[in-house]
């Protein structure tokens, strides 16, 4: 267990959140296969995200990979920097094992050459322990709750991994709003380094008329046909979840007509002469909630400071294909397949494009529900 800042203060309290995987949980190591659940994948991502949250309020948080020596921000007074303590303590107790190595699928869209490699990762519940000082573990368990609607923790979540429910809270948090995280709105204007301003949040609701909707899709036939492929991927669909993340890639990448391949590039990653730009568009896997399956995912949209036009023609291209149910239907062989389908878009009244900071200070100020 990783040493919280003072193990003799009386004020130090624990809290035990238990969660339940939607999708696997990736949290890296070194090797290429995970062999249990890292800690430091889970830290790492919450920090991302909280960095985003604090710059979406309008604040500065400092770029912690740039290596020039700062001031302390408040993420790094939280989270730790070089010669500052993190402020809490994190361990995970898995219930189940990490997925097998032998559990690796190629998923190969149709008519593709190349396709997307899945790794099992982990699947089931586990309990995320937080030792530290109330005011801190709060804040932590805001954004643990805030992340179970929206986003996602550990690693690839461009490949869909690490989302996730919360299933207990103890001793319970209430109320969980944005007033845990002890900030008002600041003045800094939007740059370069992840802002939830900049973030357009969707969700994708669909309810099959089968309940082996997965093995019509043309996309995963040849994995059908392949005995052990087969049942790897029925034992995730036995899980209620389903690898559609390739499938979504491909399509609004490659199927939809874009007006210029630097917008393909710039929404949806290259690489060009050894240096990789990731995706700025992340969707997850299918997974079943209650009646219906859902596919989550954000689109994280800085401003495009080389050019105005191809920025707008990204973010409308983007707000049209997201936003209408029959592209997601033709993403993943679905049409006619379905009763029901649905696409929900957040924050506010206008969710695309650069938001403003108090579009997301009442967003947040919603609370968790």
């Amino acid at each position: 267990m990783i040493e919280y800042e003072h193990p003799k203060d009386k004020r130090i309290t624990e809290v035990k959140i238990r969660l339940g995987t939607f999708t696997p949980l990736w949290t890296g190591g070194i090797r290429p296969n995970m062999d249990r659940l890292h800690e430091t994948g889970i830290i790492g991502s919450l920090r991302w995200w909280y960095e985003a949250i604090v710059r979406g309020l309008g604040h500065y948080a400092c770029d912690p990979t740039s290596g020039k020596e700062e001031s302390p921000c408040s993420t790094c007074q939280l989270f730790g920097c070089t010669g500052l303590k993190r402020k809490f303590s994190l361990s995970i107790k898995p219930n189940g094992n990490v997925g097998d190595e032998d559990s690796n699928l190629n998923i190969r869209p149709h008519g593709r050459n190349r396709g997307w490699f899945i790794s099992p990762g982990f699947s089931g519940d586990m309990t995320i322990h937080l030792y530290g000082k109330k005011k801190e573990i709060t804040q932590i368990a805001f954004l643990v709750h805030w992340l179970s609607q929206w986003g996602s923790i550990g690693a690839k979540s461009q490949l869909g991994y690490g989302v996730f429910e919360v299933l207990e809270t103890l001793p319970p948090i209430e109320p969980l709003t944005l007033d845990l995280l002890n900030v008002n709105s600041g003045k800094n204007q939007p740059g370069g380094l992840p802002d939830l301003r900049a973030f357009t949040f969707f969700k994708f609701h669909f309810v099959p008329h089968s309940e082996n909707w997965w093995k019509t899709i043309r996309h995963y036939q040849s994995l059908i046909k392949d005995t052990k492929k087969s049942q790897i991927l029925g034992n995730l669909a036995k899980k209620n979840m389903v690898p559609v993340s390739p499938l979504l890639k491909d399509y609004f990448r490659f199927k939809k007509e874009w007006k210029s391949f630097k917008i393909t590039k710039w929404l949806f990653g290259t690489i060009e002469r050894g240096r990789k730009e990731k995706s700025r568009v992340s969707f997850s896997w299918a997974y079943r909630v209650g009646d219906h399956w859902e596919v989550r995912g954000w689109a994280w949209l800085p401003y495009w400071s080389k050019s105005r036009n191809l920025y707008r023609e990204a973010v409308n291209g983007l707000k049209n294909t997201l936003g209408d149910e029959t592209d997601w239907l033709k993403a993943m062989d679905l049409q006619g397949k379905v009763s029901k389908a649905r696409v929900y878009i957040e924050p506010g009244e206008s969710p695309w494009g650069i938001k403003d900071t108090d579009t997301i200070m009442k967003w947040l100020k919603g609370g968790i529900a």
